[in-house]
């Protein structure tokens, strides 16, 4: 897994709700993850969140922003401060089951090492977010508190973790060719194991990328096309196992056929 994936799949990680390696303190507060690269909104145009929970019990929205490098964007840091939490209710659809107010709170997850640095970045930003530093062997809060108590009390100390983050997620909209056939080759191994004669770019997609459907649309269907190219990559090195079908006017997706 790459570097810059670490905090990323720090945060999905501590969001899940399948057991992994590592602990789930997002999940034990009442988090679930909501959306992926969510374009968030401001009143001059949007923020993207690498990862956006919801506490659905305590209507709390934690934006999650993952950084594996030192260098701070500080506009983005100031940009986060002016989310409108209740376009976010809209947007997601979340399902509101008290009357108290939605509140929200940015959270930066980064690589232990860059601490110092993204914690001068935030401050020259003038802007002050909890910190997950990940370290090899836990995870700590640094930076503001914490304002929801569930949360809050999960980082009251370092947590625990057996070593890096499970690779949930290992390739993006950035990762090259190389990266893409590797999970769609995975993914395509599975399909001939398990007998199935043909299988949609979409699904094989949904396969290969983990929680490929909390993408929003625009981002999601450039994952698509990625998936969709190393599917006729893969067909065409090996035109002895697999067939690739391109859509047309009668099949709105392409897909693979197992020969």
């Amino acid at each position: 897994m790459e570097k810059r994936f670490v905090p990323l799949n720090a945060l999905i990680a501590f969001c899940s709700p399948a057991r992994t390696s590592w602990p789930r303190p997002f999940f034990d507060a009442g988090y679930q993850l909501q959306a992926l690269e969510f374009p968030a909104p401001i009143p001059d145009g949007r923020v993207t969140a690498d990862v956006v929970a919801w506490a659905p019990a305590d209507a709390r929205f934690a934006l999650g922003e993952a950084k594996a490098g030192a260098n701070m964007d500080e506009d983005q840091a100031r940009r986060y401060a002016s989310v409108q939490t209740n376009t976010l209710v809209q947007m997601l659809g979340v399902t509101l089951s008290r009357t108290s107010p939605v509140r929200t709170q940015v959270v930066y997850a980064i690589v232990a090492d860059h601490a110092d640095r993204v914690l001068l970045g935030l401050s020259k930003a003038g802007v002050s977010y909890p910190v997950l530093a990940v370290g090899n062997e836990s995870v700590w809060r640094i930076g503001a508190d914490i304002e929801h108590a569930s949360l809050a009390e999960q980082f009251a100390k370092p947590v625990a973790v057996p070593g890096p983050p499970p690779g949930i997620i290992t390739v993006d909209g950035d990762s090259p060719d190389d990266d893409y056939d590797r999970v769609v080759e995975a993914s395509l191994v599975g399909v001939l194991a398990s007998h199935t004669p043909a299988i949609s770019v979409p699904a094989l997609a949904e396969d290969a990328l983990p929680y490929l459907p909390l993408y929003p649309n625009g981002y999601r269907n450039q994952l698509l096309r990625k998936v969709e190219a190393a599917a006729r990559r893969a067909a065409e090195v090996a035109p002895e196992t697999f067939s690739f079908v391109p859509r047309s006017g009668t099949n709105n997706f392409a897909s693979i056929r197992v020969l």
